[in-house]
């Protein structure tokens, strides 16, 4: 349980030293969903959906394989399970965070297309 905690608090710690990047990471996706949700159609479009999808396999994979060097670790020195386990949450949710830009990117980018 101490390593779930350590978890948190160094998640909260990250947040407090840069509430700026996270703030202006939360409003700017804010503001690309809700201006991808007011064009027209459907908000969420299948094939636009897999990209995305493919995106954030392609990303995680990424992440899982160089967030250990990024952070002056490496892949070798994950010995424990609890090891793994936040190295697969952080490659996710860094993975998640980026999807969350990419489709509305996305999503505007295929309403400004011309008509056939």
């Amino acid at each position: 349980m101490s390593e779930l905690n350590l978890t948190f608090f160094m998640l909260l710690g990250y947040a407090q030293a840069h509430w700026f990047v996270v703030l202006l990471f939360v409003f700017g996706a804010a503001g690309l969903n809700y201006t991808a949700w007011v064009q027209k159609g459907a908000f969420f479009n299948r094939d636009l959906l897999k990209q995305t999808a493919i995106g954030f396999g392609g990303l995680f994979v990424f992440l899982c394989l160089t967030l250990p060097a990024m952070t002056g670790s490496s892949l070798a020195m994950l010995g424990y399970w609890v090891d793994w386990m936040l190295l697969i949450v952080m490659a996710g949710g860094y993975a998640f965070a980026i999807s969350l830009w990419v489709y509305p990117i996305l999503r505007l980018r295929e309403s400004l297309k011309p008509a056939d």
